[in-house]
């Protein structure tokens, strides 16, 4: 289990920390110390890298917002439509069974 930097070097797995909800990834000054790209990295001497345990998942949600499918269904949900197809029904009976 490792860990690809921007630059293509790979930091090896720290371990794990359940209170954060973080893998650890620490890089070695041998392999970091001279790096091009040092500045878009971490500032700190020792580069170490926490990512949450739910990070794919993050990005995939990130991802979603900037879709058009995502734009329409906010459309719908702020027109007080529904933004799920069938759901009208169901929304009509659950308000008719509560009455």
């Amino acid at each position: 289990n490792s860990y690809l930097c921007p630059a293509g070097q790979q930091l090896n797995y720290g371990g794990h920390n359940a209170r954060n909800r973080t893998h650890v990834y620490i890089g070695t000054r041998k392999r970091c110390g001279g790096c091009a790209q040092k500045a878009q990295c971490t500032s700190s001497p020792l580069k170490y890298l926490a990512i949450h345990m739910h990070e794919p998942a993050r990005q995939r949600a990130r991802d979603l917002v900037n879709t058009p499918a995502f734009a329409n269904r906010t459309a719908a949900k702020k027109e007080g439509g529904s933004a799920v197809r069938g759901t009208e029904e169901s929304d009509r009976t659950a308000s008719l069974a509560l009455a």
